[in-house]
């Protein structure tokens, strides 16, 4: 239940389950600057212009995103200005900020496979506490039981739409992801 709530709250449509945030209104989708490699500096720079200053954003990437993302190199072909230290294995950040690597992402080359996020700007609405029922009557001339589990959640950003800057033109958002990459 938790792992669809998850999914949700990144992918989801908004129909019959959370907004997640790659389909929500208030998502800033940046261009790829090419299809090969499916990731590269730049895009990561220009998600970072786009997205709203707080200092509290999180890197969400998908699994088949990661080989691309720790081969990647920045100025001067230098990876600890992106990663920091790999010490203890692999690099907990990314330009400053921590990544998250999950299964719940679109894979590579598909638009939201790299995401920057300020969850603090997405709603949970917890309406109901998780309830797991059983009985065995309706099933009980089988030796079956039927179980029955509910939660009622919803979630969406906070936002309606991004935020326009000052100059009338620049606009940023807690939310930026990486777009489709074109063939």
């Amino acid at each position: 239940f938790t792992w669809q709530e998850d999914f949700d709250f990144l992918r989801g449509t908004g129909v019959g389950q959370a907004l997640g945030v790659t389909n929500a209104p208030c998502t800033i989708t940046v261009a790829r600057e090419s299809a090969s490699p499916p990731v590269c500096y730049t895009d990561l720079v220009n998600m970072m212009v786009a997205f709203l200053p707080t200092g509290r954003g999180t890197w969400v990437i998908s699994q088949s995103t990661l080989a691309y993302m720790l081969t990647m190199s920045g100025p001067s072909s230098n990876p600890s200005y992106l990663w920091g230290s790999a010490v203890n294995g692999v690099p907990s950040t990314l330009l400053g900020l921590p990544v998250r690597v999950t299964e719940k992402s679109p894979v590579a080359g598909q638009a939201g496979d790299v995401m920057l996020a300020d969850f603090r700007f997405y709603v949970i609405g917890d309406r109901q506490a998780w309830t797991v029922e059983t009985t065995q009557f309706d099933r009980w001339r089988y030796d079956q039981t039927s179980w029955r589990a509910v939660h009622r959640v919803d979630g969406r950003p906070w936002l309606s739409a991004p935020l326009t800057l000052q100059d009338g033109v620049t606009q940023i958002s807690p939310f930026v992801i990486l777009g489709a990459k074109s063939t």
